[in-house]
């Protein structure tokens, strides 16, 4: 999910529905956001094993955004002679 310049990073919510034990919310981990520049990630992952120890298939989802607070620095202008 692209989420735009200087967004407020919300942590995703998970649910799921078991055939036993209904409606679910799994565990949810992450290592929090990484950068190359002003180009931030972050990835989380949900996983879930019901009382039966059937495990779900792991979900994740990742959100891409630029962190950027600071302005333009190098700004020049043309000289007339």
């Amino acid at each position: 999910m692209i989420l735009g310049c200087n967004p407020t990073v919300v942590a995703p919510t998970f649910t799921g529905l078991d055939n036993c034990e209904g409606t679910f919310l799994p565990t949810v981990t992450t290592t929090g956001p990484s950068n190359t520049g002003c180009a931030y990630t972050q990835t989380w992952l949900a996983n879930y094993t019901d009382g039966c120890n059937n495990a779900a298939i792991e979900q994740s989802i990742t959100y891409t955004w630029t962190q950027d607070t600071g302005g333009a620095s190098n700004f020049h202008h043309g000289q007339q002679r």
